[in-house]
């Protein structure tokens, strides 16, 4: 792929840092900088009002590939499985007393119904994930298509998930499961793994939203 070596001998169960809730931004694009929480857009306006806020859970937010429906941003939330349309740079601190569980009239969360495979494809920050993620949400399309899964299940282009090393790399939503070292070939057994057995594909298994470093260890 390049002279970046994906590491194929380290252990893979628990190399997921731990995190209680992801946000997820819809942008419209497929490339991003080095870093999207740096600059004077939305997400780095997020990212900083977060940080100030000392929430006392830890919070991840990414930028994904989908267009937002209509104006201003659109963001999906897990474990919530909520949509928050149109939201604004002024909208931030209400977004903020949202995530203090509060204001909760200040928006009209829609539900989000669907499985969601999040695939790592952030070239500009490492060209491991970025290489690799176009063709694993190829094959994700392929395999959903095959099984009738495809209404009910979404494959979104990722920014930077942690663990490059272990590209490609796949977080899955509602279960909060993580997998590294996924190739192509693998997408068949994964699917199968989250969708109709509703169980982690073991052996690529990473992690799981909501597990420290050591519960991961010790179901990995």
């Amino acid at each position: 792929m390049n002279e970046l070596k994906i590491d194929t001998q380290s252990k893979l169960s628990g190399t997921v840092k731990f995190y209680d809730k992801h946000i997820i931004v819809l942008t419209g694009k497929t490339s991003w900088r080095f870093r999207v929480e740096e600059g004077r857009g939305f997400i780095p306006k997020l990212d900083q009002a977060i940080k100030a806020a000392d929430l006392p859970y830890s919070i991840r937010i990414t930028a994904s590939d989908p267009h937002s429906r209509g104006k201003g941003k659109e963001i999906v939330m897990f474990p919530d499985g909520k949509c928050y349309r149109g939201l604004m740079m002024k909208d931030i601190p209400d977004v903020i007393e949202l995530l203090r569980g509060k204001g909760q009239n200040q928006f009209k969360p829609e539900p989000y119904p669907k499985n969601l495979f999040l695939v790592c494809a952030h070239n500009t920050r490492d060209p491991r994930c970025g290489g690799c993620g176009p063709a694993i949400q190829i094959a994700f399309h392929a395999e959903l298509a095959k099984l009738g899964l495809k209404e009910n299940t979404d494959v979104w282009r990722s920014s930077h998930l942690s663990g490059h090393r272990f590209a490609g790399i796949v977080v899955c939503y509602p279960s909060g499961n993580w997998y590294g070292r996924v190739k192509p070939k693998d997408i068949s057994t994964l699917v199968k793994a989250e969708l109709v057995d509703h169980k982690p594909h073991k052996l690529l298994w990473r992690g799981r939203m909501g597990l420290s470093v050591e519960e991961q260890n010790r179901l990995g």
